[in-house]
């Protein structure tokens, strides 16, 4: 779920105009907010019932952002690599 809404957040920042440095920049700290989101949200559950801190399901959260964010990378790179031949 958590690499989803980074996903969501940095593609359209990939397909923007912006310079390429600019959109690593983005990606890097729209990811950073994703995985300190899914720490928040796991210590939210502290106060809900039935509900527990887990350092796992956070770790969990953080390789969804990591996985969105290397994807997304990866393709900027393919893109330029295809733009200049």
């Amino acid at each position: 779920m958590f690499g989803m809404l980074n996903f969501l957040f940095i593609f359209p920042i990939f397909k923007s105009e912006m310079v390429e440095s600019t959109k690593i920049k983005y990606f890097i700290w729209i990811s950073l907010a994703a995985s300190v989101w899914g720490l928040l949200t796991e210590f939210i559950q502290l106060i809900v019932p039935g509900r527990s801190f887990e350092l796992w399901d956070w770790f969990a959260d953080s390789v969804g952002v990591f996985a969105a964010l290397t994807y997304v990378y990866w393709k900027l790179k393919q893109s330029r690599k295809n733009q200049h031949p």
